[in-house]
Order: structure tokens, then C-alpha cells, then sequence
């Protein structure tokens, strides 16, 4: 694990996030579209990763990339690194790092949004969609089997989960034994008290 996957005090996501704006990392040449992903581990609020994104497209200023429809950037002098974006959006959407599945973490919760089969560590595929604020499902398949934690993404609220035996280990994560195969949907649960 990095050190912000390791980190439960949350001092490691400010330190990276002030690195970030120390750095002004956004405007770097070689592989920038990989800071974004880094900037939704570090917890950089959603809104303002699309609006920096955005401006780092359409900037007169700085360097300029064209995107492509698949989210990956024309090779002018990139390569690999060109494929960061769909990382960092799919990062925004689900992501796993640290152990813990966080779904709609850091996406603008004014922002609607579904995806389909969001590949994250551990060897889960995730759908989910938040309207009019709301997540309105999580949609969780595991292609290997094994413990499944999830950080609840309804607000002062804890998971359901429907058609498999699961318990709550805290108020806000959720742990459910899955064997390969295994489908569940998590809901919101009844407000907490």
C-alpha cells in the first residue's frame, strides 16, 4: 500500500493535497493526467478536479492535449501515461486503494452519474449511480472471492446489502464474504442515530 492507503489519521491525503498545490503539479508536461488520479486518493474535492482538468485542456496558457472520445490523449508526447484520465475518471466514479471500495467519494454529489463494471482492486466489478444527490445503488460482482469492505457513500447513513449474508463492522463500512461470482447491491441503510 502507499502511504495514503496506510494512513487512517488522515494527515497523509492534507500533506498530498498541499504537495499538489505547492507543486502546481496540474501543469506538468510528462504523464500530468496521472496527478489527477493521485488528487482523488489525496481526497481533492471532485468539483474542483474537473474544473483544473477542464482548464488544463482549454487553456491558452500551457501546454495542450486532445482527448479523445475514449478519454485517452492523442500520442503528441505521450504514451502510456496518455491513459491516465480514464484512471482518474473511473477513479472519481470507484476505486479500492487502501483495502476499502469507495464509490462516489469525491464526485460532485450536484453532478448526476452511473457507470458499468468499474474494474478496482481486490477483483471487483462495480456499477453504481448517484442522482439528484442521491446514490441510488451500488452493484458489486466479485470475479475472485474474498472479503469485500466497503465505506458507506450515503451521507450519516449505513449500507444494506441485499442477496448475500453480510454485517456492518462499523458504522460506516460495511464487510461481506464473497466467493467468485458472487453479485450484491448495496443500498442506503436507515439513518443512523
Amino acid at each position: 500500500h502507499g502511504a495514503i492507503d496506510s494512513d487512517t489519521t488522515g494527515k497523509g491525503c492534507i500533506i498530498a493535497r498541499n504537495t499538489l498545490r505547492y507543486l502546481n503539479s496540474w501543469n506538468q508536461d510528462n504523464g500530468f493526467p496521472r496527478i489527477f488520479g493521485q488528487a482523488v486518493r489525496a481526497e481533492w474535492p471532485g468539483g474542483d478536479l474537473l474544473d483544473i482538468f477542464k482548464a488544463r485542456l482549454t487553456s491558452e496558457e500551457g501546454p495542450h492535449e486532445i482527448l479523445r472520445r475514449n478519454n485517452t490523449f492523442l500520442p503528441r508526447d505521450h504514451s502510456y501515461e496518455g491513459s491516465g484520465t480514464t484512471e482518474f475518471l473511473n477513479s472519481m466514479l470507484a476505486q479500492a486503494h487502501g483495502g476499502v471500495l469507495k464509490v462516489f467519494h469525491v464526485w460532485p454529489k450536484d453532478r448526476d452519474a452511473a457507470f458499468k463494471r468499474i474494474r478496482v482492486k481486490g477483483a471487483f466489478l462495480v456499477s453504481g449511480e448517484l442522482k439528484d444527490g442521491e446514490v441510488a445503488y451500488v452493484d458489486i460482482h466479485s470475479e475472485q472471492g474474498g472479503p469485500c469492505r466497503m465505506l458507506s457513500c450515503w451521507s450519516g447513513r449505513g449500507i444494506a446489502v441485499e442477496r448475500i449474508d453480510a454485517h456492518n463492522i462499523s458504522h460506516s463500512v460495511c464487510l461481506a464474504d464473497m466467493e467468485c461470482g458472487d453479485e450484491v447491491t448495496a443500498l442506503g441503510a436507515a439513518e443512523r442515530r
